[in-house]
């Protein structure tokens, strides 16, 4: 199946399109920009209720997700295979396999998440993925080709992909994509809505359920 291009706006019942498939592979890239400008790009996945709020603090993986001195941080990290420092939710259904903050570290995607959608929590009903700039000054016009690529199971040739630049030259931070639970079927919506400011993003979702 030949990789399709998201657009903002544009969806995909995963449910229809992956009969049976409940694993996926977010994977996240970006090249030194055309000024030889790197920068550190950081992938995040909240699990978000019906209600439209966070389900806690630890159903937001990724880095950075929150205070690395609260009593429970050890038990929503682990140590990759590179021996460095993953994060995850307590169910094992989403994983963030480590924070990469240069464009250089690797050829293909710099930073990957692994989702297991028949493990997700019973209370969440969407995951939203948003993506941001650590660097201060920089937006998705100053980092070099920065985009998201979909697998299904453990394929290693993407199925979907989003390009993050050219659409959003004024933002630093992005929500990308949200799959949704439709009744037994996944969806995902491709969405494209930019801000400037990642903690002013994250209240908007950041009171349990």
């Amino acid at each position: 199946m030949e990789t399709l291009k998201l657009k903002k706006g544009g969806s995909i019942n995963l449910s229809k399109r992956y009969s049976g498939e409940t694993k996926y592979r977010l994977g996240l890239a970006w090249d030194i920009s055309r000024s030889g400008r790197d920068a550190d790009l950081d992938a995040l996945v909240l699990e978000v209720c019906q209600d439209g709020k966070i389900l806690d603090i630890d159903h937001v993986v990724g880095y950075p997700s929150g205070d690395p001195d609260r009593e429970n941080y050890r038990n929503i990290t682990f140590s990759t295979s590179s021996g460095g420092t993953g994060f995850k939710d307590p169910e094992d259904a989403v994983k963030h396999f480590g924070d990469a903050r240069s464009a250089t570290v690797s050829n293909g995607d710099d930073e990957v998440i692994e989702i297991d959608l028949a493990k997700i929590n019973p209370h969440v009903s969407e995951l939203i993925l948003i993506v941001s700039i650590y660097d201060d000054g920089m937006n998705f016009k100053d980092v070099g080709a920065p985009c998201v690529s979909i697998y299904k199971g453990t394929s290693e040739i993407s199925d979907l992909s989003y390009q993050l630049d050219e659409s959003f030259p004024d933002s630093s931070v992005l929500e990308v994509a949200k799959i949704k639970k439709e009744g037994s079927s996944w969806t995902l919506e491709a969405l494209g809505n930019g801000s400037s400011d990642l903690a002013t993003e994250l209240k908007k979702y950041h009171i349990p359920c």
